[in-house]
């Protein structure tokens, strides 16, 4: 197995081991804290490390996400690139994982004050009323916006009124399951 895949394999192991200590602590505190019976002190501590440990977690979570998507991205372009010419991509079979290629639209959203007239024909063009949209009270989802694109694209529609050529970009990554041999491998 590639050293990195173990190493990472390994991370995989070492955090769902502190997740389950995390749990079966906070499972066991939980209840202690909720009574009269502890100190302030401690409940000022307890506060403080949990926060503390918290922003930790998500600063790894975000670490992880944004590489995870790197690497998505990269798999992606290679393997598009290895079979350019063919009609089908096939998956790319990792040691503990199974990838496909995915390709989704992505788009800079015109905004009511950037681009008011782009935003105000998309609006009407997806059915938000004028007084809705110029309220602030309706507003675009720029992922559900992204994922209709992309099923307009696959469908060979046309680009809605409002959105711009020059504004939309694919956007590759896999599409990945664990491999059923692997246990740790599992999503």
């Amino acid at each position: 197995m590639d050293r990195r895949t173990q190493e990472l394999l390994s991370i995989k192991t070492e955090i769902e081991a502190l997740h389950k200590r995390v749990f079966t602590v906070l499972m066991a505190l939980d209840p202690e804290v909720r009574t009269a019976k502890v100190p302030i002190e401690v409940l000022c501590d307890a506060g403080f490390l949990l926060k503390k440990s918290a922003e930790t977690i998500k600063d790894v979570h975000t670490s992880l996400e944004s590489l995870s998507g790197v690497c998505q991205s990269a798999a992606a372009m290679k393997q598009l690139k290895m079979y350019y010419n063919e009609t089908t991509c096939p998956r790319i079979n990792g040691e503990v994982s199974i990838g496909g290629v995915e390709m989704k639209m992505r788009v800079r959203l015109p905004t009511p004050r950037g681009n008011p007239d782009e935003y105000a024909a998309l609006c009407q063009y997806i059915g938000i009323k004028p007084e809705f949209h110029s309220r602030g009270l309706a507003r675009l989802h720029w992922p559900a916006v992204c994922d209709w694109l992309t099923e307009l694209q696959e469908l060979g529609q046309p680009t809605p009124p409002g959105l711009l050529k020059d504004s939309m970009y694919p956007s590759y990554s896999l599409r990945m399951r664990g491999v059923a041999s692997n246990k740790e491998s599992e999503d």
